[in-house]
């Protein structure tokens, strides 16, 4: 069975996130995997044990909040006539690390994991746990802003520097859809206007004509000498309910560490998911 593992700090943010998880879990038909990671007492010291009763305390306080998670999720598995299997981590030490450990050990269809908005230094404010996964993982991430509230996926868009080699992941993100009923928007980056993409946009119209024919797939040039404005516009023009891209393309540094400058041009409020080469 796929798995969606799904650290939570039990925060505001974390409950939008919940509610995609819920939904992406019934369609992808996956097992949720709660995990908590408990921080480092500051009382540890080779010589000083941490107090039994305090430890008792810290993990009673972190599974009772993930029984209500698990409450939660029957309970929606129930109301959508679907089922939905969940189970739990709970652990101590660095949150990024521990995430990343557990993936390695899990292999997950994704990771899904909150983002806490927007700060005076960047538009999309990650946090550093965020983006030390988002950095090193190698499984599919579901990052999803604090302000993305869940609405149904009909509009699934996939930003890219075209090249053949998307093919395959366009494969994916087609099977994907099509648990969602939605449509995928391919949408090239243009910064400089080359010819070079839309021979690719020829080659893979007649890879996928059959979903191009029935109006499930999409390709289209973007010109934009702004990365972050270019991909703003056509998300809004799109009415695009989820974002996909790979992490080694050239713009995604950008579009994670966006200038104060830039931070009209990209209020992303919608889930970006990040594919990586490994996988």
């Amino acid at each position: 069975m796929s798995v969606i593992l799904f650290p939570t700090d039990f925060s505001g943010y974390s409950e939008n996130a919940f509610q995609y998880i819920l939904h992406f879990a019934d369609r992808l038909r996956a097992k949720i995997i709660f995990q908590y990671v408990m921080p480092v007492s500051e009382k540890t010291s080779s010589k000083v044990k941490k107090s039994t009763a305090e430890e008792d305390d810290r993990y009673k306080n972190a599974l009772q909040q993930i029984h209500e998670l698990k409450f939660r999720a029957a309970d929606f598995a129930f109301r959508q006539d679907c089922e939905i299997v969940t189970d739990h981590i709970i652990c101590e030490g660095d949150a990024a690390d521990e995430i990343l450990k557990a993936a390695k050990e899990i292999k997950p269809l994704m990771i899904a994991i909150s983002t806490n908005g927007y700060n005076a230094k960047s538009t999309m404010h990650v946090g550093n746990t965020t983006a030390t996964v988002l950095k090193k993982s190698k499984f599919p991430m579901l990052v999803i802003p604090e302000h993305a509230f869940y609405k149904k996926v009909n509009n699934i868009a996939l930003v890219t520097d075209l090249d053949e080699r998307d093919e395959s992941l366009i494969y994916k993100l087609m099977i994907t859809a099509a648990l969602f009923k939605a449509k995928v928007h391919v949408f090239h980056l243009d910064q400089k206007k080359t010819k070079g993409a839309q021979q690719v946009v020829e080659y893979l119209s007649l890879v996928f004509k059959y979903p191009l024919q029935i109006h499930k797939l999409s390709f289209q040039p973007v010109q934009s000498k702004a990365i972050a404005s270019g991909i703003d516009k056509y998300i809004k023009q799109h009415t695009v309910d989820l974002l996909c891209m790979e992490h080694h393309k050239y713009f995604f540094p950008e579009l994670f560490e966006v200038k104060h400058a830039d931070r009209k041009n990209f209020q992303n409020n919608i889930p970006t998911l990040v594919y990586y080469d490994e996988i």
